[in-house]
């Protein structure tokens, strides 16, 4: 956001924009949206169907949660990996975003994987939590 509005301010009284301004603010988002991952699953901020899970039973809910949270790790884990071997290869082959300047783009790459490793992590931590809490119990959360 500061970069923006520096850009803006630069663009507007100096006539003189800051050069790759739009490149950087892309590949910030990438950090931004990745990293934010794994505690918005800890704050159980992700989106899910509550018109049906709420009227489950806690048992058949406990089963879901757990289907649900192995389904998603699995899922994350593939995609931690894939990351890790794209940011790999754009390390080696020195790709970068063609705009107004050249920026490397392996450290969004590497943001990817760390987040989604991260994310990983924290579903890990909630599906053994889940598995081992009795349906129903105050430490009966939404996963």
């Amino acid at each position: 956001m500061l970069l923006a509005t520096a850009s803006v301010v630069m663009r507007r009284v100096f006539n003189s924009p800051i050069r790759g301004d739009y490149e950087y603010i892309t590949l910030l988002f990438v950090f931004t949206v990745f990293f934010g991952l794994a505690y918005a699953q800890s704050r159980y901020q992700h989106i899910y169907i509550g018109v049906v899970h709420d009227r489950l039973s806690p048992r058949l809910r406990r089963y879901v949660d757990i289907v649900v949270l192995t389904i998603s790790l699995g899922v994350f884990l593939i995609v931690t990996w894939r990351s890790a071997v794209n940011t790999a290869w754009a390390l080696e082959m020195g790709d970068t975003i063609l705009g107004a300047i050249q920026v490397k783009t392996w450290p969004p790459r590497l943001a990817v994987a760390v987040g989604t490793g991260l994310l990983c992590l924290r579903i890990f931590v909630q599906l053994v939590r889940r598995v081992r809490t009795a349906p129903g119990s105050p430490d009966d959360r939404v996963a």
